[in-house]
């Protein structure tokens, strides 16, 4: 593992999701030989600066980053998770010049742990990504 990102564009989309999602400690990397790739949410959480670099104007991204509360847990999991939050909400901090919307579900109850909460996050981000349509006149008539 390195500080080097990658650009999966000759994987398969659910590839570069999975290991997206490989987060030190609770799931496994995976490995795209030379690499070992592991939650690039660490570094980059929502990567539009690389987006611009494969030639977008703009992005639409989505972020479940809930808010973060004062923390009540001292267990290692929870101050891990917390210290990767902080890190991934600092990595939003976008330097390239395109248009960037931002799709928020409603997930303030829901923790990156909380897989019991599948279908709620799921009908959050559906009504979140519904909300955007109608606002931007984009949703489907009739």
């Amino acid at each position: 593992m390195s500080r080097e990102t990658p650009l999966l564009t000759d994987k398969k989309l659910w590839q570069a999701m999975r290991s997206s999602m490989a987060l030190p400690v609770a799931f496994s990397p995976m490995e795209f030989a030379p690499w070992l790739l592991t939650d690039g949410g660490v570094k980059e959480n929502l990567p539009v600066d690389l987006a611009a670099e494969l030639g977008a104007t703009s992005a639409l991204v989505v972020d479940v980053s809930p808010p973060m509360p004062p923390l009540k847990h001292d267990n290692f999991m929870h101050i891990g998770l917390r210290a990767l939050d902080i890190i991934g909400q600092e990595s939003n901090d976008w330097t390239t010049k395109i248009k960037v919307d931002i799709i928020q579900p409603n997930v303030a109850k829901i923790n990156t742990l909380d897989f019991n909460k599948l279908d709620e996050a799921i009908a959050a981000g559906y009504k979140a990504g519904y909300d955007y349509l109608k606002q931007h006149d984009m949703s489907k008539k009739g």
